[in-house]
């Protein structure tokens, strides 16, 4: 007896409703409930759950739709953000929302229904369901034919795992409220929490869903006799968070209905284990084919030779780095496409007007800022040499500003960052590194110094630069133009989680892809100019997620969410040198706890900036000092430099200068 089995042994996972595929009931022709049905059903759901009457009329509910669910600001952002994530996945075939205009609905029922299945793609997103199955979205009901059903019906969402498809009707109903059976299979009715008074209008039952599932059992099952069919309608929360659904509540044929939250526990439990590449099947096609976004293309036969060039392209597409699903904003800047039909080809740039080099950066750029002892003095605002500015009248300068843009040698992704006590160059190099531990006092520049790395390699090698902002920094804003994307801890600990899984995601992807090109070896084999472009994970303050503060309302959930977060980190470091990708690690709250070992290990790379106590430079270092603390002799602005090979114990950096950073911001 499998996993599966025994969970679902007595017919029930907590409350989780057993898979109720049924040949037997599925062509069962059911009458949907009728006003008069309702109106004789409401005396036994009074009795049955206290409900409050109609003053003089103990046989009607007292409906009220007024009330509204208490939330909080945090509830608020938390939905805020799931509403608004990134939606992303293994192969995504259409478009969340997008078939409902042929529906036949209102446009008040589009508009509900529409952002109902992008919260729910969003969240299965967040969650990995969609990293490790494929999915489609808003496909035609097929008739038993296996062809488009003319009727404008259609099926919300279908998740392939494996030889399982689920059908999932997507409701967005009113969220933080209970609901309960009127007719069993026909109409149901919510109530507020702990009051006895109905909230809204009961909800009579859609067939279509038994219908679906009546003729798609007489196409695909002697096409598929390996193909199990599971249905199900789903309630996605809102603000108020989600709906409790009672055990018993079923949509015609016996479907069940379940929350979100159960839903997902359920899915997790028959998900791969692993994202390993999905195998194309003759289903896959089909489903595809059926897809409304794709128009009328062919229907593909599930049962045909697998020859996915015949079938509609995915709008999401993981290994080939398609994505149509999430439009480019103004923090987030268009990614490019490693071109899988020819290896030999330099990657194609999808090119976003506002992301071109403006004029002035380009001059900057291709005069350079001259390295060694031909360097160009006229460059740096303290005038002459640079190095002889390190003292005036005795004391540190506090910055040695430079005016033009650095070269980055892109095979390496170094550039000169400063220069050691005996003015001899310094080069800061990212190549065959995957973690960084970049750390510092307040005030250090620790944040200034890598903030415009990653300026650097997003205007020069087009990096994906994804910040997470644990500290909800507003001045992190400004630099969000150059930011594949910015997310702030403020937005809710699964929004964290939901950009880190898709960073995992698209190095697990870009993993197979190079593995398909260089067998015998990694990225950094890769010539540059055949390079898909690096990754970049940037979690600034990894201290306020790794170590929060004691007066942090910090949750036993949420706890286990940060311990999953800390888990994707370290197989994106253990895996980014293969797959061209690097973690930064940003703190200026250095400790044995805001930077866990675990993760520090794996990072090549460490960075302190200032003076730091003795137990923060052993979290940053660790061993590599042998218990000495190499930052005490350190001013402001200089750093220690440790990589496996040795170290720089005194590099005073470069700063930008203001009029340089807003060239490479595009703040004219």
């Amino acid at each position: 007896m499998g996993l599966l089995d025994t969970l679902f042994g007595n017919g029930m996972v907590g409350s989780i409703p057993r898979p109720s595929y049924s040949t037997n009931r599925s062509g069962e022709y059911i009458k949907q409930a009728t006003e008069s049905d309702i109106l004789a059903a409401w005396p036994a759901a009074i009795r049955t759950y206290r409900l409050q009457t109609v003053a003089g009329n103990p046989h009607l509910p007292l409906i009220n739709t007024e009330l509204v669910p208490k939330t909080s600001a945090a509830d608020v952002n938390r939905f805020a953000a799931i509403r608004n994530g990134r939606i992303h996945g293994n192969r995504i075939y259409g478009k969340p929302g997008s078939g409902l205009s042929e529906s036949g609905f209102n446009d008040r029922q589009i508009k509900s229904g529409a952002e109902g299945e992008r919260i729910f793609a969003s969240l299965l997103s967040r969650d990995g369901v969609l990293d490790r199955c494929v999915s489609f979205w808003s496909l035609s009901r097929p008739t038993k034919e296996g062809l488009r059903d003319e009727s404008g019906a259609d099926l919300d969402c279908v998740l392939l795992i494996g030889n399982r498809a689920l059908f999932i009707d997507v409701k967005k109903y009113r969220a933080g409220l209970v609901y309960h059976t009127l007719i069993p299979e026909k109409a149901m009715f919510c109530t507020y929490p702990n009051t006895g008074m109905v909230a809204n209008a009961p909800y009579i039952f859609s067939v279509n869903m038994n219908w679906a599932r009546s003729n798609l059992a007489e196409y695909l099952r002697p096409r598929c006799p390996g193909l199990t069919m599971d249905f199900y309608v789903v309630l996605v929360p809102g603000e108020a968070g989600e709906a409790k659904l009672d055990d018993d509540i079923r949509w015609p044929g016996g479907i069940p209905a379940l929350s979100y939250d159960d839903f997902i526990r359920m899915v997790r439990e028959m998900l791969p284990e692993t994202d390993h590449p999905i195998p194309r099947t003759g289903v896959e096609g089909f489903f595809a084919s059926m897809v409304k976004h794709y128009g009328t293309c062919p229907i593909i036969d599930a049962s045909a030779p697998v020859n996915a060039n015949l079938w509609p392209k995915p709008t999401f597409n993981a290994e080939s780095g398609v994505d149509e699903l999430n439009p480019v904003r103004k923090n987030r800047k268009a990614s490019s496409v490693y071109d899988l039909e020819n290896p030999g080809a330099k990657h194609r740039e999808r090119k976003d007007p506002e992301r071109e080099p403006s004029p002035r950066y380009r001059e900057s750029h291709h005069s350079g800022a001259n390295t060694g002892s031909n360097r160009d003095t006229g460059n740096y605002r303290n005038g002459g040499n640079p190095h002889s500015a390190k003292r005036q009248n005795g004391k540190r300068r506090p910055t040695v500003s430079i005016t033009t843009v650095p070269e980055l040698d892109p095979s390496t992704l170094s550039f000169e960052c400063g220069f050691a006590p005996d003015s001899s160059n310094i080069t800061l190099s990212f190549a065959n590194v995957s973690g960084v531990v970049a750390a510092g006092t307040t005030g250090s520049g620790e944040i200034t110094h890598m903030l415009f790395c990653m300026v650097l390699l997003s205007k020069q090698v087009n990096a994906q630069v994804h910040m997470i902002d644990c500290r909800d920094s507003s001045y992190l804003d400004s630099y969000s133009p150059l930011m594949y994307s910015l997310v702030h801890k403020s937005e809710g600990l699964d929004m964290l989680l939901g950009e880190i899984q898709s960073v995992n995601t698209a190095v697990n992807m870009r993993l197979r892809t190079i593995k398909q090109l260089k067998p015998d070896g990694g990225y950094w084999s890769i010539p540059p100019d055949k390079r898909p472009e690096p990754i970049i994970l940037f979690i600034n303050e990894c201290n306020a997620l790794f170590d929060p503060d004691l007066e942090d309302d910090v949750t036993d959930e949420d706890l286990r969410t940060i311990n999953t977060i800390q888990r994707y980190i370290r197989q994106i470091i253990e895996r980014g040198e293969q797959a061209g990708a690097i973690v930064i690690l940003s703190t200026q709250h250095p400790g044995s706890q805001a930077l866990p070992r675990d993760l520090t290990d794996l990072c090549k790379l460490r960075i302190c900036f200032g003076k730091v106590s003795p137990a923060a430079s052993q979290a940053i270092f660790r061993n590599r000092f042998q218990g000495h603390n190499p930052t005490n002799s350190l001013d402001k602005g200089h750093a220690v430099i440790s990589t496996e090979q040795g170290s720089h114990p005194d590099v005073r950096f470069y700063s930008a200068s203001k009029q340089l950073m807003d060239e490479l911001l595009g703040n004219e």
